[in-house]
């Protein structure tokens, strides 16, 4: 069996990673590194066949990327989509890009934290932090799109650096209704989870993919449920850990406040997502025992 946490980025997906390892449910497509991007590659990547474990791979930009899903086996999988409080999910995400833009100390001692397998935890560097995710940018691109992705890509990390979170928000929402995409840098594009879903159910079964939200598997029982029902196997589990975290991290910008009108114009088009999202789960699509739909509706329904 395979394993494939697709997204969302910012939901908890590290945490999930390093779980299923560590509780020995499956073991990295490649050791030690939980988001390898193999399947956003042109070339068809190879599954080792003889593997003790099953294998995981839980990169997260494979949720919005349509050639990635196509490549991933449609039989033997069981694919993981990671649901958090739009909100939350989008600060977050602002959170840790401004952290990689501003460069500092700050950077390094995030990185530490990142999931990989034991031993191998300082596998890049704070130094390598504009590279790494350039490189992991232009897998989601034709080859021959490199040089403008470069020049373009340059442009939004200083963009990035010089823009509050609102200013932010505000340019996505511009480059969205005039290029009908979000930037190569984007906040907002993993805040929004129908049309994944859909894109995902376009080639997979409903039943081979898990909806969750990490908070939810505080409950053992719950916890140990989920262990069952997606990878076949029951067992005592134990805690997932909340290491790679950015609660005590400074960026130097005070965390909005979503609950004023301010945020209206972001809060309708969250809940018209949600709404979307809601009328999946109300049709039977999926289990709703491992949604937190409290959490997914705060401030937004």
């Amino acid at each position: 069996m395979n394993y494939f946490i697709l997204g969302m980025g910012k939901c908890g997906t590290s945490s999930l990673a390093d779980w299923m390892v560590a509780n020995k449910l499956a073991d990295y497509l490649i050791a030690g590194v939980k988001e390898p991007y193999i399947f956003a590659q042109s070339n068809l990547p190879c599954i080792p066949l003889n593997s003790e474990m099953p294998i995981l791979d839980a990169s997260p930009g494979y949720a919005t990327n349509l050639d990635a899903l196509g490549r991933i086996p449609e039989h033997n999988s069981r694919l993981v989509l990671c649901l958090r409080n739009q909100f939350e999910r989008t600060w977050s995400a602002y959170k840790m890009k401004k952290l990689y833009v501003s460069g500092g100390s700050n950077v390094s001692k995030f990185i530490d934290k990142f999931p990989t397998a034991k031993g191998t935890r300082a596998y890049f560097k704070s130094s390598d932090v504009y590279d790494i995710i350039l490189s992991t940018v232009k897998l989601h691109y034709p080859r021959k799109s490199t040089d403008y992705i470069d020049k373009y890509f340059d442009f939004e990390w200083n963009q990035f650096s010089k823009q509050t979170f609102v200013e932010r928000i505000n340019y996505e929402i511009a480059f969205l209704l005039k290029r009908r995409m979000f930037p190569l840098i984007s906040i907002l594009n993993d805040s929004f989870y129908t049309f994944p879903i859909k894109n995902i159910l376009s080639r997979f079964h409903a039943k081979d993919l898990f909806l969750v939200s990490v908070n939810k598997f505080n409950k053992n029982a719950l916890r140990d449920n989920f262990a069952q029902s997606l990878c076949d196997v029951k067992l005592t589990t134990t805690p997932l850990l909340n290491n790679f975290t950015l609660i005590d991290i400074d960026i130097g910008e005070d965390k909005p406040d979503f609950k004023s009108s301010e945020w209206n114009f972001l809060r309708y088009f969250f809940k018209e997502d949600l709404v979307s999202l809601f009328a999946l789960l109300n049709d039977g699509f999926f289990m709703k025992d491992y949604i937190d739909i409290d959490d997914l509706k705060n401030n937004i329904i």
